[in-house]
């Protein structure tokens, strides 16, 4: 399984756990489009709570097309997000569209 140097530096045990309580959940009913609201009190600075993945999707495109298959997992997977929010009216699609800020946690419990 290839791996590009970003991925091969993940340590996967010592990731941060997700900050849930700086989030609250959006529900939209679509399959991929989950949208977190940033709770008001807490910076947006992840930092502290996260791991940088890529710096841009343009680097994580590369990575993918230099055959690592973790980013091309993550890369399948913000193609089907993308697809899904072009389907939407151009007033939602503004409020879900991502930054592609690439960042990395330990998952939400029960995620």
């Amino acid at each position: 399984m290839a791996l590009c140097s970003v991925c091969t530096a993940i340590s996967f045990a010592d990731l941060p756990p997700f900050p849930e309580e700086q989030h609250g959940r959006i529900l939209t009913g679509l399959q991929y489009v989950h949208p977190l609201r940033r709770e008001r009190e807490f910076p947006r600075d992840p930092t502290g709570s996260s791991v940088r993945h890529h710096k841009s999707l343009e680097h994580l495109q590369e990575a993918a097309a230099a055959g690592c298959v973790l980013c091309a997992l993550i890369q399948d997977r913000l193609d089907l997000l993308l697809s899904e929010i072009e389907g939407l009216d151009v007033g939602t699609k503004t409020q879900c569209y991502p930054t592609v800020d690439l960042w990395l946690a330990e998952r939400p419990r029960g995620s």
